[in-house]
C-alpha cells in the first residue's frame, strides 16, 4: 500500500470490497494467531464484462466488450473519459499465421455473446461471459447443463467448470462450486493420460456468465455468476 499519485497497482477496489473484508473477518478467531495477506487484487474489476437482456416480447441481446489488457492501449480520449482497446494485441506476430496483422483484417477473439432458438426459431435463452479463451468452453458447459441436463440457468451457471488448455497444467478445475470433480473422475482422467490442475474455489478463472432463459409459462429466468461481480434485475 502506498500514495496512488506515485505507486501503479494498489488494489484499492480489491481492499475496499466487501466479499474481501469478509473473506478477511472469517478468518478471525478467539485465538492470537499470525495473520496472512490476503489477495485484494482478485476483487480488482477486469478489463472485459458481458451483459444479456431480453423483454417479453422476445428481444434478445447479449453484448460482451472489451478492451483487452488492463487500461487497454492506454490511450484515452480527451474530454470523453474512455479507453481505447489493444485488441490488436490478439493478431500474430509471424507472417506465416494466419491470423497475421493485415489491413481490414480482425484479429482472433475468444468473445461469444450467444444466442440459443427454439426449433421453431422462437428465443430460448441469451448468455455471454467475460475469461479469455475460457469464455467459449464456460458458455458450452452452462448451455449443455441447461439443455441436456435440465438444470434452471442459476445451477448451470453454478456449477463448476473445467478448462483443457493444452498445456502443461491440462485440465483445470474448479474447487468448491457445485458438483466438483471428484476424486475418482480425476484419477480416471490421469489414468486416461490427462495432467489435472486444481485451480481454485469459485475462481474468477473461469469466467463470468450472465444470461437470461424464457421458460416454459412465459416467464424470463436472469443469471448471475457468483465468480465476478454481476446481478440479475427484472422491471
Amino acid at each position: 500500500m502506498a500514495d496512488t499519485d506515485f505507486v501503479e497497482n494498489v488494489p484499492i477496489e480489491g481492499l475496499t470490497n466487501k466479499d474481501y473484508a469478509k473473506s478477511i473477518a472469517d478468518k478471525i478467531t478467539d485465538q492470537s494467531q499470525v495473520w496472512e495477506k490476503g489477495n485484494p487484487g482478485q476483487y480488482e474489476g477486469n478489463s472485459t464484462t458481458s451483459f444479456s437482456v431480453a423483454d417479453k416480447e422476445g428481444n434478445i441481446v447479449t453484448v460482451t466488450q472489451t478492451i483487452e489488457c488492463s487500461f487497454g492501449s492506454a490511450v484515452a480520449i480527451p474530454g470523453y473519459g474512455f479507453i481505447l482497446n489493444d485488441q490488436m494485441h490478439d493478431f500474430s506476430t509471424d507472417p506465416e499465421s494466419a491470423n497475421c496483422v493485415e489491413g481490414g483484417k480482425h484479429p482472433l477473439s475468444s468473445m461469444s455473446p450467444t444466442v440459443v432458438l427454439n426449433e421453431d426459431g422462437t428465443p430460448f435463452m441469451t448468455l455471454g461471459s467475460p475469461g479469455a479463451t475460457r469464455i467459449f468452453p464456460t458458455i458450452v458447459q452452462v448451455v449443455s447443463r441447461v439443455i441436456d441436463s435440465g438444470m434452471t440457468l442459476q445451477d448451470a451457471v453454478n456449477t463448476a467448470r473445467i478448462y483443457d488448455n493444452g498445456t502443461d497444467t491440462g485440465i483445470c478445475y474448479e474447487l468448491g462450486a457445485p458438483d466438483a470433480l471428484s476424486d475418482e473422475t480425476l484419477a480416471a482422467l490421469e489414468a486416461m493420460g490427462h495432467t489435472v490442475t486444481a485451480q481454485g474455489e469459485w475462481d474468477m478463472f473461469f469466467g463470468g456468465v450472465q444470461g437470461v432463459m424464457y421458460n416454459e409459462d412465459g416467464t424470463l429466468s436472469g443469471a448471475a455468476d457468483p465468480r465476478r461481480d454481476g446481478k440479475a434485475l427484472g422491471y
